[in-house]
């Protein structure tokens, strides 16, 4: 939202920098000056040549900077909340994944610790019973 309107501010400023100057210049159909700016059909009907001697002036350099700028920061601002959502979903599963994954191995984990307990009961010793000495010498 800052860059968006420092980079208005900027253009701003640069169009009435060159309003002056502009006086002469020939008018610019696309640029977004004056009240009685055409819309539409007209707009579309300008030759190249027209264009391209209009791009000359510096009101249709600030124009075309001021399009390109709105553009390149929707362009940007779209594309930065794309990579931003992906990575926190891809951020989400993994954690998603972990806890499944930790739950599942505490479960193994207290099976192995029962089997365990009931292995360990304690096995009673037999007792050898001693042979007497019965030899007749």
């Amino acid at each position: 939202m800052v860059i968006i309107l420092s980079a208005f501010s900027f253009l701003s400023s640069a169009l009435r920098q060159s309003y002056a100057a502009n006086q002469r210049a020939p008018r610019m159909p696309w640029c977004p000056r004056g009240p009685g700016r055409p819309t539409g059909l007209y707009r579309s009907l300008v030759t190249t040549r027209e264009k391209r001697r209009m791009e000359m002036t510096t009101s249709g350099q600030v124009c075309w900077q001021l399009i390109a700028g709105i553009g390149l920061i929707q362009l940007g601002g779209t594309a930065t909340g794309n990579q931003l959502s992906l990575k926190e979903k891809i951020w989400e599963e993994k954690r998603e994944m972990g806890r499944e994954e930790e739950e599942k191995e505490e479960e193994e984990e207290k099976k192995k610790k029962k089997k365990k307990k009931k292995k360990k009961k304690k096995k009673k010793k037999k007792k050898k019973k001693k042979k007497k000495n019965t030899k007749i010498g």
